[in-house]
């Protein structure tokens, strides 16, 4: 380990360049920091669209799922589903209780 007192004199222009190499340095390094940031954070949007999609796959499978257990038990005489009596069920339907032509009185 060096010495202060083995260390050169300082003068202004040796302290100038000095400072001029530091401020190159720490650009260097913010640089290389931000563009590891950028990669990151690429590979992390890639991640997570990736685990949106899988998400989606697998609340789209449970509701295909829950579709076709109600849609076969209709079939098989069950018409009452928590204690809501059905006459008819349509297989793909989409759209909100009152929009189905359902009345919860």
């Amino acid at each position: 380990m060096r010495k202060l007192s083995d260390l050169p004199p300082a003068d202004p222009e040796s302290v100038w360049a000095a400072m001029q190499e530091n401020d190159r340095f720490i650009r260097e390094k913010f640089a290389e920091t931000a563009q590891q940031l950028k990669e990151s954070r690429a590979d992390f949007d890639r991640r997570m669209k990736k685990m949106e999609e899988t998400m989606g796959s697998w609340a789209n499978n449970q509701g295909a799922f829950a579709e076709d257990y109600f849609f076969n038990s209709f079939e098989q005489g069950k018409t009452n589903f928590f204690g809501e009596k059905f006459e008819e069920i349509e297989k793909g339907s989409h759209g909100k209780v009152g929009e189905l032509g359902f009345n919860r009185s």
